[in-house]
């Protein structure tokens, strides 16, 4: 059964490791990469070409994620993050390069060529043939798949990939230099769509002039003393007080941009939401999990609420399932054994519960990513052994569910999603919308 897959990082580490994994390679990892570990681990990769096609992975999101200040790996004190730092400054001295002389925006268009040059050169070590193609559009997918090839698209995760720096490292916030208008955000916007972006990740770690993000969902949903859950305090600001909150939004409906709303606040999300449903556009939440009957799942706001199950559901939008054991089940942090699958079955059963279908539910693994893969899932290579058949053993699932979930529910939404719109359906310009802070901005 094919996948498509919302989200995931297949280029993240080979680009910050590009001095040590030649662009030529591809895809295929170097055996020295492959060390099997069930967290994060920055010398893993877990998306190698073999392992995707192994697992049947149709369609693919290829996220780029700029590396933000005070990356948990890098403030640590514990002995094994010590380790990994000597590891990766001896076998790769440019992986801190996010942190020092690029821009966001330069590195956003150095990973997006990383992953082109990547794709072109990728090949099936046994016949030499390709096996991945880089899509801009839904027909290309189509096109891609019939022809047996894996289907990777752009997405970026976080507005912060569109600024010329990087946030304060004491404060965490953004500054808008001189000539950082939303006319230049435009113009980055569309410049990246003609490159095939075609997924924007509104929020990541830290709050931007764009949708507001869900304060403290950095890892591991702990406090810094990495023992008691981390309390949500409320995001830095809300979605009227974010100057190109609505204006993103509805530039990503117009270019035929995916609007994802993982890591947002809830406040934001039920704005965004809102502005979506005004032009006619789905959102996604390309790699979230729920908080469950009375919150017994995950309770913080990082996870949809039924209310906003609902809402999903009334758009025909989507929630990627995260294959992260954690997610699904806060409880589970940190034990031995990680098995999340069956975790992840209550999750699509209550979701199914309280929309009564599962028509919002897809894939989004995150694999490569700064987050735990299930021990059960986790590579790419295990979908078909380990996730579907999962899903295969749930009684109350029948074959149109599974199907959806690993497939078609994807594919219906993004198509819907990544239409391109006409310019007199779109009259919103900058003038249009009053200054940060008033309350007619979101009326």
């Amino acid at each position: 059964m094919k996948i498509f897959d919302l989200h995931a990082h297949p280029v993240l580490k080979y680009f910050y490791l590009q001095d040590r994994i030649p662009e030529n390679r591809g895809f295929d990892a170097i055996p020295l990469f492959n060390i099997p570990l069930r967290s994060f681990y920055p010398l893993s990769i877990r998306c190698s070409g073999q392992r995707l096609v192994k697992g049947r992975v149709g369609a693919l999101a290829s996220a780029v994620v700029v590396p933000e200040p005070r990356v948990r790996l890098f403030q640590r004190k514990t002995l094994s993050a010590w380790f990994q730092r000597l590891i990766i400054s001896r076998l790769a001295p440019t992986a801190t390069r996010g942190l020092s002389s690029e821009t966001p925006y330069q590195l956003t268009l150095g990973m997006m060529n990383s992953v082109a040059s990547r794709i072109a050169s990728d090949r099936d070590p046994g016949s030499g043939k390709p096996r991945l193609a880089l899509i801009k559009s839904m027909n290309e997918l189509d096109l891609a798949v019939d022809r047996g090839l894996v289907a990777i698209y752009h997405a970026i995760e976080g507005g912060n990939c569109l600024y010329d720096a990087f946030p304060d490292p004491e404060t965490l916030l953004f500054t808008l230099h001189e000539g950082d208008t939303w006319d230049v955000f435009r113009e980055r916007l569309s410049t990246l769509r003609n490159l095939g972006l075609m997924q924007v990740t509104t929020s990541h770690y830290f709050d931007t002039h764009f949708v507001p993000q869900c304060e403290n969902t950095q890892l591991p949903f702990k406090s810094s003393d990495d023992r008691a859950p981390m309390r949500y305090q409320g995001s830095c600001c809300l979605f009227h007080q974010a100057p190109f909150a609505r204006l993103v939004v509805e530039a990503c409906c117009q270019e035929g941009i995916a609007v994802d709303l993982v890591h947002a606040s809830p406040e934001a999300r039920w704005r965004a939401m809102e502005t979506c449903k005004d032009h006619d556009r789905p959102v996604i939440v390309s790699h979230g999990c729920v908080r469950g009957p009375d919150d017994a799942f995950q309770p913080h706001p990082y996870a949809l609420s039924d209310q906003e199950l609902l809402k999903l559901h009334e758009m025909d939008g989507l929630l990627g399932l995260i294959l992260s054991t954690c997610r699904h089940s806060y409880e589970h942090r940190g034990k031995k054994s990680d098995r999340g699958l069956p975790l992840l079955l209550e999750t699509i059963k209550h979701v199914k519960k309280i929309t009564g279908s599962t028509r919002i539910l897809a894939i989004g693994s995150d694999f490569d990513g700064l987050s735990d893969p299930m021990d059960d899932c986790s590579d790419p290579s295990e979908f078909q052994d380990g996730l579907v058949e999962a899903l295969e053993s749930e009684p109350s699932l029948k074959y149109d569910d599974i199907e959806g979930i690993c497939w078609n529910n994807a594919h219906r939404v993004m198509a819907r999603a990544w239409r391109r719109a006409g310019a007199s359906s779109f009259h919103s310009t900058t003038a249009d919308h009053p200054s940060p802070g008033r309350a007619s901005d979101i009326a």
